[in-house]
């Protein structure tokens, strides 16, 4: 129904939302496919490495606490939303 409602609603909406955004969804899906994680030994070492790099000289204990208050932040707010409705 959201899908139906996303391409102006009645009958013809999720046709219309389809034709309007497919073009954009079968790209990422192109996408997707071509760049499938293997999971091969090799690439989990490279993700890895990755990984690494990218919090290398960071406080991960830091990185937690943020990371903890959003989840905390979001929370709140979908619980604030379903009494508000």
């Amino acid at each position: 129904m959201a899908n139906a409602m996303g391409g102006g609603g009645g009958t013809g909406g999720f046709r219309h939302l389809l034709e309007h955004l497919g073009p954009a969804i079968r790209g990422w899906k192109e996408d997707m496919q071509a760049n499938t994680f293997s999971w091969s030994p090799d690439s989990l070492d490279k993700l890895t490495a990755s990984v690494g790099n990218g919090i290398a000289g960071k406080d991960v204990s830091a990185l937690e606490t943020q990371r903890d208050e959003q989840l905390i932040k979001m929370l709140k707010m979908k619980g604030e939303r379903r009494t508000s409705m």
